[in-house]
């Protein structure tokens, strides 16, 4: 079902809706009035033989902008129809707005028209009267083409949403082939849209990955088509114009380029220590890159283990060259936030929700702050904000003060200050006084937060509790 139809969802009848997967692949399936997020979840992971797939989601998208994840108990059918809805209302009133705009031009154009050369009043009727046509067809074409220029393009995408801890996700996708494949594609779709704050020679790693991904090893492309590869494919569907632009394309083309035939030696040589290839000795693999040829890792592998895939090496390389990223595995909302109660200050910038941690972001993405959520002490949702409250250390915080605005101390303190919890040592903690720092951040989002720093912080909970009893 493509979502700009006119047409909407009947309640009482089964109806083929498109799925998007971020592999570039289409699926259809049948939904009915009682289908729910969290069902076609299921019925999507089942389509593509996803092992597990609780961490998946379906995000609705609007325009390739405008993005907004599907609760679980929502049905599916009232999304469609509301967006719909929602969407033919405000196309009318742009199609109105632009229609008007285009007949008060032509009133304009009128009132100055010379009519002294009428020589009678039919004449005259007649006049206007075609006048009155022409902009009647004009007003209909003009319509109807802004309709098409503002028609929203709305889609389902299904795509990751939670991510754990390294060693837990690695065991995951593993073992799962298909999330392997997902996980890769996305990485590559959210590198392309900005999503990670990157150095240019981390973007020339990606690209170079998925051009050994899209054509394999480097010499299998012919040297007369190999500057195409690299312009129309590798070099235009990886690097994002934003960053392409900053360097001449012929930096581009040789460092991806040699990064390509880097990681295509690479991984025949890895296929060559081990004619097998098992997935549970992935992260000794992944080690090859950085130890001596005489050095390298023998990986062991199980009788029953399968032939290896060379590209889904470099798939593992593609997460693990990503992982490093601080906002591999984080939700980001872009916030609005105020400073110090006696100075009011406002800024912008983003809250990074991930399993390890809160962070704090500004506008480029770059982290200026983070809380670890042992360190939490409250947090409340509001149907505008969000209010976050966690122990901070008054004298390490002295040391640490920076040019971020947006920390409120209750008690004496109250001044320009940034907290990193993962800096503060027991003996700081110890022999320092804490506050607790309240920070009131303003986003359409506030529920979703919530939602988020819910599941991560039950979680941490439960993993500290088993590594204490493990150490008991």
């Amino acid at each position: 079902m493509n979502f700009t139809e006119a047409n909407l969802l009947d309640e009482k009848l089964t109806q083929e809706i498109e799925i998007s997967l971020l592999n570039d692949q289409l699926l259809t399936v049948m939904i009915t009035k009682k289908t729910k997020a969290l069902d076609l979840c299921k019925m999507v992971a089942k389509e593509i033989n996803l092992i597990s797939w609780l961490d998946f989601k379906l995000f609705l998208i609007i325009s390739n902008t405008d993005e907004r994840r599907l609760e679980d108990d929502e049905y599916i059918y009232r999304v469609i129809n509301s967006e719909l809805k929602e969407n033919n209302v405000k196309n009318d009133k742009m199609a109105e707005t632009a229609s008007e705009d285009f007949m008060d031009s032509g009133d304009e154009s009128r009132s100055k028209s010379p009519n002294k050369n009428i020589a009678s009043t039919s004449k005259l009727t007649s006049f206007f009267s075609n006048i009155k046509n022409t902009f009647n067809k004009g007003f209909k074409k003009i319509k109807n083409e802004t309709k098409k220029l503002f028609s929203a393009q709305c889609k389902l995408v299904f795509k990751k949403y939670l991510y754990l801890s390294k060693e837990i996700e690695q065991l995951d996708y593993t073992h799962d082939l298909v999330k392997l494949d997902l996980l890769t594609s996305q990485i590559f779709k959210e590198v392309y849209n900005l999503y990670y704050y990157l150095s240019l020679n981390d973007y020339c790693l990606i690209a170079a990955l998925r051009a050994y991904l899209l054509y394999g090893h480097i010499s299998q492309v012919k040297a007369n088509d190999f500057l195409h590869v690299m312009e129309e494919k590798s070099l235009k569907e990886s690097i994002p114009d934003e960053v392409f632009y900053k360097k001449e394309k012929e930096y581009w083309v040789n460092t991806v380029g040699d990064n390509w035939k880097t990681f295509s030696d690479g991984i025949i040589q890895i296929s060559e220590y081990n004619k097998k290839f098992n997935f549970e000795a992935n992260s000794a693999m992944l080690k090859f890159f950085q130890t001596p040829k005489s050095q390298s890792p023998q990986i062991n592998i199980n009788m029953n283990s399968k032939p290896i895939d060379l590209k889904v090496i470099a798939k593992f390389l593609t997460i693990d060259s990503i992982s490093k990223s601080q906002l591999y595995g984080a939700r980001c909302f872009w916030v609005n936030y105020e400073g110090p109660a006696k100075k009011k200050s406002k800024d912008f910038g983003w809250l990074a929700i991930s399993y390890i941690k809160i962070g704090l972001l500004n506008p480029k993405k770059q982290e200026t702050n983070s809380v670890l959520y042992e360190n939490i002490k409250s947090y409340k949702t509001f149907p505008d904000s969000f209010e976050l409250s966690f122990a901070g250390d008054y004298e390490t915080l002295n040391k640490q003060r920076r040019s971020m605005k947006f920390l409120s101390f209750h008690g004496e303190m109250n001044e320009k200050s940034e907290i990193n919890s993962q800096n503060l040592s027991k003996e700081d903690i110890s022999s320092s006084r804490t506050e607790v720092v309240d920070i009131r951040f303003y986003t359409q989002n506030s529920y979703e937060i919530f939602q988020l720093i819910e599941v991560f912080r039950k979680l941490r909970e439960e993993w500290i509790q088993r590594e204490e009893k493990n150490e008991n």
